[in-house]
This record gives structure tokens, sequence and C-alpha cells, in this order.
């Protein structure tokens, strides 16, 4: 399929959902183009656990255009997943995040990171905000409940958690999560 410029991004995204290979031609050589093949290669790399070559990837992606924040924020939760590798991330979750600062995504993916590197207090204002733009966030109303345990805000997290187990306990995928919420509140009363 020959690609006009206008059109380039939509094909991507529409490539997406074909079964077998799609192949472009002519496509124009922009930054923005380029920052989605590196994000587009690097998500299916890392889909096969070849963070390798994803880390390549979004690093191309990242050389078109260093502000591209779907690349910092998969490069960055890439490093904690594969990586296990807190500090590593963070420059990329926190750049995410100061390019897109009313992004509830990016501000729970950030406060995430923080509360693995035991930085409660740095996550919560993240978390705070995060669930004033998306107040039936899972993962960002479990990270909040976490944090303010973590600081020792008992009432709080009480409070919390129940907010977590209200929004999540019909989430199948959020079971085990409920669960372990629910033994927190437990915890938290004796």
């Amino acid at each position: 399929i020959p690609a006009a410029k206008n059109s380039v991004l939509p094909l991507l995204a529409a490539a997406l959902l074909c079964r077998g290979p799609v192949r472009l031609r002519a496509v124009p050589r922009l930054s923005d183009v380029e920052c989605s093949l590196g994000l587009l290669r690097g998500e299916g790399l890392g889909a096969k656990n070849d963070w390798k070559g994803a880390l390549v990837a979004y690093r191309r992606g990242l050389e078109s255009d260093p502000a591209y924040v779907p690349a910092l924020r998969a490069r960055g939760l890439g490093r904690l997943r594969f990586e296990k590798n807190v500090g590593a991330a963070l420059p990329d979750l926190e750049r995410a995040v100061a390019l897109a600062p009313d992004s509830a995504p990016d501000l729970a993916n950030l406060a995430g990171a923080y509360l693995q590197a035991e930085r409660a207090a740095e996550a919560l204002p993240l978390l705070d905000k995060a669930a004033r733009l998306e107040p039936e966030r899972p993962q960002t109303l479990f990270n909040r409940a976490q944090a303010l345990e973590e600081l020792g805000r008992s009432g709080e997290a009480a409070d919390g958690w129940r907010a977590y187990i209200a929004v999540a306990a019909s989430i199948p995928a959020e079971a085990q999560s409920v669960a372990e919420a629910r033994a927190h509140l437990a915890a938290l009363a004796r």
C-alpha cells in the first residue's frame, strides 16, 4: 500500500488489526511516524519477551522525538517489568508525567514506581491527582490505599481500601488484588 503523509499513522493503527504482515511503501520519514514505528516495534518485541530488542526500538523512536510520551511510558514500564529496575524506570516515567501532567495512567504509573522505591510520600500527591482525574481507576485506588497505609495514615488507608474494593470487586482480573485489599483492611481493623 503506498502511504501518503496524512494516511500513515491511521494505516499503522489499522495494521495492528491485521493477522498477517502489512507492508507500507513510500512512507515519508517524519518524526511522528518514526516514533510510532518505534513504539509499535517495541510493544511487539516486548510481547514476545524480547526486552533488549524492545529497548532498541523505543530508543530509536525516542531519537526522533525525545518527548514522545507513549514511548517514554512503555520504556519505563518495561524497565520495571523486565529489568526490575526502578531507578532506571523513574526518569522515563517522570518525564512522561512532566510532558502529560493530566494523564491519570501516567500519574499512576509513576506513583507505582515510587511505591516500589519506598517513596510513598512522593507517590501520594500523584495518586490524589490521578484519582481526581479518573476516580474509578482500580490501579490508582489500590496504590493510593497502599501509600496511605505505608505513611501510617490508618483511617484514611482503611477508607482507601474500601473505595478500591467497591470499584474492583466485580472485575475478575482484580480478584487477587481485591483479596489483598481485604486482608489489609482486616489488619487495619485490629
